[in-house]
């Protein structure tokens, strides 16, 4: 499952970085500014709701997730080059 998620941020990556480099350069200084507020909120979120395994104890253990076992598998996909590569190529 987490493959598949990963493999599916790509491609939203992938499109964001085709969009960008249509369509940025094109805009005025206005639509500029609202572009990169959106994207500089979007980068806020995201910073501010990371939230390691075991700052999440009680919603993992409720799902019959050991915290613990999740990070070891976050800490093996973030580290593995072939699946990196994988997710790169996708």
């Amino acid at each position: 499952l987490m493959q598949l998620v990963m493999t599916d941020e790509a491609f939203h990556h992938k499109f964001g970085k085709i969009w960008a480099d249509r369509t940025i350069p094109k805009l005025d200084a206005e639509e500029h500014a609202i572009i990169e507020d959106w994207a500089a909120h979007c980068f806020q979120t995201l910073l501010f709701n990371l939230v390691a395994p075991h700052q999440m104890r009680p919603v993992y253990e409720k799902f019959g997730l050991d915290p613990d076992k999740v990070m070891e598998e976050f800490q093996l996909i973030a580290t593995d080059e072939h699946r990196r590569e994988n997710m790169k190529e996708s």
